[in-house]
């Protein structure tokens, strides 16, 4: 039992360093500073985490789409959080409300009603991307926190909080873990160069 928790422990916390990552190199594409950026992006997914139904890492991977489209960091957590309410109102994946926002930041919202975050009358192409996003928020604005207090929601919220001791506990693990396998890795190389010079 305690092997199967290091290992989930291990798997959160590398998670969520990959999601970071992949974030960091988006800001570095955009001539960002990461360095100085991602203690606030962290500061932000835990709070999301806390509040919302969403995982730290379901916000970071949302961050990392829409930085990756050219969006600043500081605009990103504008639209998670409205992707954030949306995706908590109509029961849809973080990230597919995030990737139709992104659609609709480039003019096509058809998505969005299919998605059932808006009708084709309240949200349709030629808006602006701010209308939009204020459109949502007057119809769904809330729901992430909201959503916390529901059974289903407290859940996943407890679900959310467990992951991120896991993580806590995990990340210090990390490096050690990345040393023994280096070290591995130079056993089993010198194993094989000892083969390979037996037979010849």
């Amino acid at each position: 039992a305690t092997f199967e928790g290091l290992r989930t422990a291990v798997n959160d916390a590398s998670k969520l360093e990959s999601s970071m990552t992949q974030l960091g190199q988006a800001v570095k594409n955009q001539g960002g500073d990461w360095d100085k950026l991602s203690a606030s992006v962290r500061a932000f997914a835990d709070t999301q985490e806390r509040t919302t139904i969403f995982s730290n890492v379901q916000v970071i991977q949302s961050l990392n789409k829409l930085v990756e489209t050219g969006m600043s960091v500081s605009d990103s957590m504008t639209v998670v959080r409205v992707a954030e309410d949306a995706a908590a109102a109509t029961g849809k994946s973080l990230i597919d409300v995030t990737n139709a926002l992104m659609e609709a930041e480039h003019g096509r919202t058809r998505v969005l009603a299919e998605l059932g975050l808006g009708t084709r009358q309240s949200i349709h192409d030629g808006m602006s991307f701010d209308s939009i996003l204020q459109t949502i928020e007057q119809h769904m604005g809330g729901a992430a926190e909201t959503a916390t207090t529901t059974y289903a929601g407290a859940l996943t919220a407890l679900g959310a909080s467990w992951e991120h001791f896991m993580q806590d506990i995990g990340t210090p693990l990390l490096p050690l873990l990345a040393s023994i396998a280096h070290g591995f890795e130079g056993i089993v190389e010198r194993s094989e160069e000892r083969r390979v010079g037996k037979e010849c």
